[in-house]
């Protein structure tokens, strides 16, 4: 995986935010080991607080890293537990081994990643097939991010106590008024005299803009001056 919250997404950017959040908040050492793909020099400045052990990507598809086994090995065995993030990855591939040889507890969190959409259907099943329902499975604590996602591990077989739902956080500092950007884009939309609805992310099915536009559709008559919004 990437941690480079620009084009990492989601993923990285709670990966960033949960390691500072155990290293300032609770005083716990925190190693994040990740690739650098895509790092920009504005996610490198972001994780100058963070211990990091970034690996070459030799594939930008599938985040294949370049690594030493043993440095590896020597880097889980020091720890006292594993977090893992994201799916599909090699990372957690090699990483769920040696922490099984090493019998070090491991939480695993998806982040969104554990139902199969989009491209490389075939790679996926392939991959949960020979390694990823052990990851899930074998894992001390799984993490979803939705209430639909601790649907997906109860389907895998995944005890109810051993599910926790702990939504995406947003961090207070990273949100300021911008008035002059504000006033900019309601006049360039048309939006200086009515209140709206906004969406930012990434337009896709997955995630939801088109549940959030049919329940806007149906409270219309209610609110007809709410206008609503997609960005992305």
């Amino acid at each position: 995986m990437s941690i480079d919250q620009i084009t990492g997404g989601g993923t990285a950017t709670r990966t960033v935010q949960i390691a500072k959040s155990i290293q300032n908040d609770f005083g716990i050492e925190c190693i994040v080991l990740s690739t650098d793909q895509g790092l920009e020099e504005e996610s490198k400045e972001q994780l100058n607080d963070l211990k990091t052990v970034l690996l070459p990507c030799l594939n930008d598809r599938f985040y294949i890293p370049y690594f030493s086994l043993q440095k590896l090995r020597d880097l889980i065995k020091k720890v006292d537990i594993i977090h893992l993030m994201s799916h599909w990855t090699l990372i957690n591939v090699i990483v769920y081994l040696f922490a099984r040889q090493l019998k070090k507890p491991y939480t695993f969190c998806p982040a969104g990643a554990l139902y199969i959409y989009g491209r490389s259907s075939l790679l996926k099943n392939i991959y949960n097939l020979f390694i990823g329902k052990s990851i899930i499975k074998n894992a001390s604590r799984c993490i979803a991010i939705t209430d639909l996602e601790k649907k997906y591990f109860l389907e895998f077989g995944v005890k109810k106590q051993l599910i926790s739902v702990i939504p995406n956080g947003i961090d207070n500092n990273e949100f300021y008024p911008d008035h002059a950007a504000s006033k900019t884009f309601k006049k360039r939309f048309g939006l200086q005299k009515t209140q709206y609805i906004l969406f930012v992310g990434r337009l896709n099915l997955i995630k939801g803009p088109d549940i959030l536009l049919q329940a806007y559709i149906k409270l219309l008559p209610d609110f007809p001056n709410i206008n609503m919004v997609f960005a992305g």
